[in-house]
This record gives structure tokens, C-alpha cells and sequence, in this order.
């Protein structure tokens, strides 16, 4: 599910229309209707967003995570802990991992977690702008490889 149809759903629930979205956000309303007509968000103001999330008391990752269908994924309860019933059990096992490593590996972790997300930001980057089917650029990488092997 896409950030357009989260707030889709997030509007009917309330029973919104895109101009009380407007006027109660303060978002133009141009704005809410492109965001709520295209299939790619990359160009969506952070700002934007963040009114979204406040508005309808959810997170950024549910806004922008497509895989997250959790309008409650991420948020605290009043312990300030992380509700786990809003977690993946993959990500609560991660989490108590985490917790157990010496604080020397904890940073070590976050150094690699922190490389791991460039990288995929720049494959995502790598794909919106090229596609998914990179075998020509790889012949002619090669190509030019083997020329440079001469």
C-alpha cells in the first residue's frame, strides 16, 4: 500500500474529503490531490509528510514504507517502549539482539545499518532512473572493460 493509499484509507476512516484535508493541515490543496493521483512519492515534501503524520497520529516509516499496512506500526505506548504487537517478530528479535552486543559493537552495527540504507537508496535511486533491467548497461560495461584490458 502506497503513501496515496494510506491517506485514501486514513481520509475514509475520518470521512475527509481532500479539501477538509486541506483546510485542516494547511496543505494546499493541489498538493493533497497530486500526491493522492501518482505512483511515485520521491518528490513529496518531507514537510508535507510530517503534517500528514501528525494529522492522522501515525508514523513516517508507516506513511512511507509500502510494506506497512500498521497504522499503529511504531508507536509508543505510555513505557515509551516500542509496542511489540506493532513490530514484525523479525524486528523484536533484531531489537534484542541488539540490545545484548557491548556498546562497541552496538556502534559498529549502526555504522554498517547506516552504509546498508545508502546503499539501498542509491540501488533505489539506480532503478527509478534506469529500471530494473540493467543487462545492456552490463554489456557495454564489459565492452568497455575488455577494451580498457587491451
Amino acid at each position: 500500500m502506497n503513501l496515496g493509499e494510506k491517506i485514501k484509507m486514513l481520509m475514509k476512516e475520518k470521512n475527509l474529503r481532500k479539501s477538509d484535508l486541506s483546510r485542516e493541515t494547511g496543505i494546499p490543496y493541489t498538493t493533497l490531490d497530486g500526491i493522492l493521483k501518482r505512483d511515485d512519492f520521491s518528490k513529496v515534501k518531507l514537510d508535507t509528510v510530517q503534517l500528514l503524520k501528525n494529522y492522522f497520529d501515525v508514523t513516517l516509516d508507516y506513511l512511507m514504507i509500502d510494506e506497512i499496512t500498521d497504522k499503529n506500526y511504531g508507536k509508543q505506548n505510555k513505557g515509551n517502549l516500542i509496542m511489540e504487537n506493532s513490530l514484525m517478530s523479525k524486528e523484536s528479535t533484531l531489537i534484542e539482539k541488539y540490545r545484548e552486543l557491548a556498546e562497541t559493537y552496538q556502534t559498529k552495527f549502526d555504522v554498517y545499518v547506516d552504509k546498508l540504507h545508502k546503499l539501498q537508496m542509491l540501488e533505489d535511486a539506480w532503478t527509478r532512473k534506469f529500471g530494473n533491467d540493467d543487462s545492456d548497461l552490463r554489456e557495454e560495461f564489459e565492452k568497455w572493460k575488455k577494451s580498457k584490458e587491451k
